[in-house]
């Protein structure tokens, strides 16, 4: 089966169809008028989504296929719109995370959750860290080594969030978002002003094996890895335990804004590396490449472009630095301990960790990344099973309706479907 890449109008008219079709159900939880003010941690789901799967996936999809894989991201997260709206409201209605609901679904919950935790959090902290200082070396106006870059930033994080105050956090985070989406957006405006590609030379067929295999990562990705609702989770109930609320818009704001910017990140690749040559399978030198094709049509205004790839990076780097220690202190003690000193010393645990990791295995991170991807792949039909049991323990009048339960279930299915295929893969 191959697809043939329809017009600009079609595709358009297409996306704006999928991105309005109404959820299966109108959230029950939370309520109240807008106060941008009491959006928390959808705004930390979405800086921890919008990285590597972001910058570097989509804008691919868009490099290699233009227009034609915008329908399947919007289904993707569509589909998985259940499997990630379980952490925040279980959070509303017990004011405790996913890790609760896991110590009462199975004895062996709690520690394979712990496995995946631990086995990964160095890893991902050292593989975003990494992107993330290559691309602020590329822009210092002195030569430093990028170790040293990792390591300020590194140290830096831990200054920002050393204090273990959500909310502050949370301030951080929403002025680098909108810098993000506003130089993203705006890049993206400006590249339909110039002479598109030829996208009617676009195809993709699922009987094509190298197709197939990137459709599957880019569904497995999208919009995050799973345990990232295990994180959301954890950022939903502490935000409830000191008074917040408004968890069903925070959600909306959060999965929504991060759907739309795999669209526009997609955009972004249409428009400017559609039929290139060959990319740079590297983040950092991915994201150079974008600049460089950007700065050949519009010249200065390729500060755009580098705008959006730190904002991007830097965000999900706080992101995962201040999720990991929350996460690791409620497993080793108690979902609902909130102890600054032991958040600090696992804080500091994983900036060493990830800095040791990124410098002693420098030419080997792609096995490194590698492995924390088959993890990934592996825990995610166990924790997309697990969050949808940990709605069947919640009240019934907190529990979603019938059709968000199967379409949880259906995803869950989906998901092992492509673990298996990703393994398979792999041999």
């Amino acid at each position: 089966m191959s697809l043939q890449c329809p017009n600009f109008v079609e595709i358009l008219s297409a996306g704006i169809s999928s991105l309005s079709i109404e959820v299966l159900e109108k959230v029950k939880f939370g309520s109240g008028f807008f106060n941008w003010s009491r959006v928390g941690p959808g705004l930390l789901f979405a800086a921890a989504a919008i990285g590597v799967s972001h910058l570097v996936q989509s804008t691919r999809a868009g490099a290699g296929y233009a227009w034609l894989l915008i329908p399947a991201i919007v289904v993707a997260n569509l589909l998985k719109w259940p499997l990630f709206e379980a952490g925040p409201r279980y959070a509303y209605s017990q004011k405790r995370s996913l890790l609760h609901a896991y110590q009462r679904i199975a004895v062996w919950a709690l520690p394979v959750i712990a496995l995946v935790t631990f086995g990964s959090m160095f890893i991902v902290t050292a593989t975003v860290g990494v992107v993330t200082a290559g691309l602020f070396q590329q822009v210092l106006p002195f030569n430093i080594s990028e170790s040293t870059v990792l390591l300020v930033l590194l140290l830096g994080c831990v200054l920002i969030l050393w204090n273990g105050k959500q909310q502050r956090l949370e301030k951080i985070i929403r002025p680098i978002l909108i810098l993000l989406v506003l130089a993203t957006l705006v890049a993206v405006i400006l590249g339909l002003f110039k002479p598109f590609p030829d996208w009617s030379t676009a195809s993709f067929s699922f009987g094509n094996s190298g197709d197939l295999a990137f459709f599957i990562a880019l569904m497995g990705w999208m919009p995050a890895p799973l345990d990232i609702s295990i994180w959301y989770s954890q950022w939903s109930a502490l935000k409830l335990r000191v008074g917040g609320d408004y968890i069903a818009t925070d959600f909306r704001i959060g999965f929504g804004g991060t759907t739309f910017m795999a669209v526009v990140f997609v955009l972004l690749g249409a428009i400017f590396l559609f039929d290139t040559g060959d990319l740079p399978s590297s983040a950092i030198g991915f994201a150079g490449s974008l600049q460089q094709a950007y700065s050949e049509v519009f010249g200065v205004f390729s500060i755009l472009i580098v705008i959006a790839a730190i904002t991007c990076m830097f965000s999900t780097t706080l992101a995962v630095m201040d999720a990991y220690p929350r996460v690791c202190r409620a497993i080793l003690r108690n979902d609902a301990d909130e102890s600054a000193g032991l958040y600090r010393v696992l804080l500091v645990l994983l900036a060493v960790g990830g800095w040791v990791i990124a410098i002693q295995f420098s030419g080997e991170m792609t096995l490194l990344v590698q492995f924390a991807t088959v993890m990934a792949f592996l825990s995610a039909p166990i924790i997309a099973w697990l969050n949808m049991s940990a709605l069947r323990l919640l009240p019934p009048d907190h529990q979603p309706s019938k059709g968000f339960f199967a379409l949880g279930y259906f995803s869950t299915f989906l998901l092992v479907v492509f673990s298996v295929y990703y393994l398979f893969s792999l041999l």
